[in-house]
């Protein structure tokens, strides 16, 4: 690949961030690159070859445009610390995660052989309303709560990549201490932010505020980990796609968020995009493995959500 037919790919680029839905500005040009690399891909993907030959062709097509931007005149533009690894993702089922679905299905007590036989491993996302019936965090958890919980053990704040905070918009807030700890000042102005727990101090103490989703059954094992993303009014996060190799229940303690969830490229010509909004004690069931999304804080206070992966 020449120098003009990278720059040319860069052009492919920029017109496929035009292209895509914004939702109010929910685009991030690391999920156009990603989606582009998908659709570049997609010929060898709907070969369905045997997993070792897709892998070594995933690879080394990988190698060939690093080669290529490497030597062009404008190289960053595929520079996206996800890009490998989402040429290297295994390409989804769409039949079974969102064929036919124009919306996400909503559900109350379900059951749990029910969630294991449709939602846990499939990748169709599930809303379960009042999910979190009997959730003491709705009482108790707020900005002021989780601040001196985690000052309680500060060994929570760390160092390391799991415990650094996701913030795309605030490149003030380097660290988790810097998140939990905003001036009155700062708070006032737009945030939005999320992080991993790994404290055992901090986990103890949470169970005391939260249960294991009652449709989880024995044979779903459920980590001990903890994410947690708070933000207030119109702040989100991009749309993007995780690299966690599990699915997740993001339980909304307070505030209203909107989901957006595009499907993967793969899957485009047999699932639509789909929106849910979700209100304080709903849990949503998603694979960000598989779906592209993006959230958006609804309401004019701010959004506390509290998840996990399961597997």
């Amino acid at each position: 690949m020449s120098g003009n037919n990278t720059e040319a790919f860069c052009s492919e680029v920029e017109q496929l961030l035009a292209s895509l839905p914004r939702d109010g500005g929910l685009i991030s040009q690391a999920a156009a690159r990603q989606m582009l690399a998908e659709k570049l891909l997609r010929k060898q993907r709907n070969l369905q070859m045997p997993i070792g030959v897709w892998t070594v062709l995933a690879l080394l097509t990988a190698g060939l445009v690093a080669r290529a931007a490497y030597r062009s005149s404008s190289p960053t533009c595929l520079l996206s610390g996800t890009w490998l690894q989402e040429i290297a993702r295994q390409p989804s089922n769409c039949s079974s995660m969102c064929a036919g679905l124009t919306s996400v299905p909503v559900e109350t007590d379900i059951s749990p052989e029910r969630f294991l036989q449709l939602y846990a491993y499939t990748g169709r996302p599930l809303l379960v309303r009042n999910g979190t019936r009997g959730w003491r965090a709705h009482q108790y958890f707020s900005y002021e709560f989780i601040r001196d919980l985690h000052d309680r053990h500060p060994s929570a704040y760390g160092h390391g990549p799991n415990i650094k905070v996701i913030d795309p918009f605030n490149v003030e807030l380097a660290t988790l201490h810097d998140a939990l700890h905003m001036s009155e000042e700062r708070r006032r102005r737009p945030f939005y932010f999320g992080w991993k727990n790994l404290n055992r101090g901090v986990c103890l103490e949470l169970m005391n505020y939260h249960e294991r989703p009652y449709y989880l059954g024995p044979e779903i094992e459920h980590p001990a980990a903890d994410w947690f993303y708070i933000g207030s009014a119109s702040r989100a996060a991009l749309l993007h796609i995780d690299f966690f190799y599990r699915p997740s229940w993001q339980a909304q303690i307070a505030g209203r968020k909107r989901w957006i969830l595009q499907p993967p490229v793969e899957c485009e010509s047999v699932c639509s995009p789909l929106q849910v909004d979700i209100e304080p004690g709903d849990i949503l069931n998603v694979d960000p493995n598989q779906w592209y999304h993006a959230t958006y804080v609804l309401n004019e206070t701010f959004s506390i959500t509290l998840g996990s992966e399961f597997m």
